[in-house]
């Protein structure tokens, strides 16, 4: 599963998860992933930011996924 995260005002994530691609606000994003996506929190987790997206917004959305029960599987600065 990828899920990229946008820099700026829109403040997005996208999920890419098998047939999924879906995009929602990254504060809302991993309690969708769990509920209505039904995305296992076995899954395996590649988070994309973009290089734009401050730290901490990257840190609070890592957190997020973690306290969910989502494994990092990498992190790739994206352009």
């Amino acid at each position: 599963m990828t899920l990229d995260q946008e820099a700026g005002e829109s403040g997005l994530c996208h999920v890419h998860y098998q047939l999924v691609d879906r995009k929602a606000p990254c504060t809302e994003i991993v309690a969708l992933m769990r509920s209505e996506l039904n995305i296992p929190s076995q899954e395996h987790v590649v988070l994309r930011p973009s290089k734009t997206v401050p730290y901490e917004e990257v840190a609070r959305l890592v957190q997020s996924l973690r306290e969910a029960g989502y494994k990092m599987a990498g992190y790739y600065i994206s352009q």
